[in-house]
């Protein structure tokens, strides 16, 4: 039937003037929506208050109302323990909430319990996928654990038989860059191009970082333009950002300059930030430090000895 239609005047009582009003209670999914709703305003206060109130209400929370409070989890404890009152009310977690239950380790950086909710998931007869293992690789790097991110790069890619994927590499190169892994993560690069998987700007950008921690300044710069070159890649501020600072690092101020103007030119068109300038300014500065030293190098060497500084 339809909803019987309002008459002029119905919002005063008596005479037969009453609006009729059609109820509709609220069920799981629309807190879930809500729920959702709130995690992308930035407001998770208010989601968990509607999650408190599902429960509340007696309403039984399904998976999707679960993954997104596991989004929401400041810790692995916390999504641990939404792991728990899933199986307690009867509903086994998937791989999507698994994945956030990981991904949730990864932010609050407990990479042992990470790898512990991995190997719970195979236990559970739930097959970890790209972003499980993607989660647990970055929380592996965060504790600085860059040869376990390594091994599960590796362990995905003998249980699947194929290859990993762009986010497990980029999470593998990103592990190697935090511990200055220039060659492991240059090697990622390469292999993840043989078995056909193409690098995106965070796989490259954390190949640059690498190569600015292990001071190989020239193979920043040469990564720099083989993202557009190669794999059609278009570098950002923070591409930039990262090849300038190993020229930095490296005292090659004159070629830090020149991607300093050059990432303003066409093709990039890009506006330089503070990091950008401040990584220009401390090339120059370590550059005359360096020309300075070799100077007087010079001098030391080819002026007859050191009795001039005597």
């Amino acid at each position: 039937e339809s909803l019987p239609k309002p008459r002029r005047g119905g919002g005063r009582r008596g005479g037969g003037g009453e609006v009729a009003r059609a109820k509709l209670e609220a069920n799981v999914f629309h807190y879930t929506a809500a729920m959702a709703a709130c995690r992308a305003a930035g407001q998770p206060g208010a989601a968990r208050e509607l999650f408190a109130e599902l429960k509340a209400r007696g309403l039984e929370a399904n998976e999707f109302t679960y993954s997104t409070m596991m989004s929401l989890a400041k810790d692995g404890a916390e999504a641990r323990k939404l792991l728990e009152e899933m199986h307690a009310a009867g509903r086994p977690p998937d791989v999507v909430t698994y994945s956030a239950a990981v991904a949730a380790c990864d932010r609050s950086h407990q990479w042992e319990l990470a790898l512990e909710l991995l190997r719970e998931m195979e236990a559970n007869g739930v097959t970890p996928n790209q972003y499980s293992y993607a989660s647990a690789i970055r929380a592996a790097s965060r504790g600085g654990q860059w040869k376990l991110g390594l091994a599960l790069l590796n362990e995905l890619k003998e249980r699947t038989g194929q290859s990993p994927g762009v986010v497990c590499y980029s999470a593998a190169v990103t592990a190697c860059a935090e511990a200055g892994r220039a060659a492991e993560a240059l090697g990622l690069l390469e292999a993840m191009r043989a078995e056909g998987c193409r690098p995106n700007e965070i796989t490259y950008n954390a190949a640059i970082t690498a190569c600015e921690r292990g001071y190989m300044a020239d193979r920043a710069v040469g990564l720099l333009d083989e993202m557009w070159r190669r794999d059609r890649v278009r570098p950002s501020v923070v591409s930039f950002n990262s090849a300038i600072a190993a020229c930095a690092r490296a005292g090659k101020w004159r070629r830090a300059v020149g991607l300093l103007r050059r990432c303003s030119e066409p093709p990039y068109n890009l506006k330089p930030d503070i990091i950008t300038y401040n990584s220009a300014i401390s090339a120059c500065e370590r550059g005359i430090v360096y020309e300075g030293r070799e100077a007087e190098e010079g001098a030391l060497s080819g002026g007859g000895g050191g009795g001039d500084f005597s």
